[in-house]
């Protein structure tokens, strides 16, 4: 029997002084095309975000990791919203072999 282990990333959080930063686009660039998990589903990734230094959570929002053999797959979400105090986290629970090589988030300041 395959146990999917669940992998946690948790980013800390950014401020600009008071100014509202809004988020339009986070990626996640990692190993893709390694296989469906377990259960013989695509891996996802969730990100999910606080906007109270981690106090509450959204509920996740999926992203596909890729199916076998697609190679160049990157996991991306985008318009984000805006906030003061937000965290993000991206997380996993495939049982598959698991590589994240980096993260960017665009992000710009603003007083709206």
């Amino acid at each position: 029997m395959i146990v999917p282990i669940r992998r946690v990333r948790r980013a800390p959080w950014v401020q600009e002084g008071r100014q509202w930063l809004f988020y339009s686009r986070l990626q996640v660039d990692l190993e893709a095309g390694v296989g469906p998990d377990g259960l013989g589903k695509e891996p996802l990734l969730t990100l999910s975000w606080s906007d109270n230094r981690g106090k509450t959570w959204t509920e996740p929002v999926p992203a596909s990791e890729g199916k076998l053999g697609v190679y160049r797959r990157r996991a991306i979400w985008r318009r984000l919203a805006r906030s003061r105090q937000r965290v993000f986290e991206v997380a996993s629970m495939a049982s598959v072999k698991q590589v994240w090589l980096k993260a960017f988030i665009d992000v710009t300041p603003g007083t709206f």
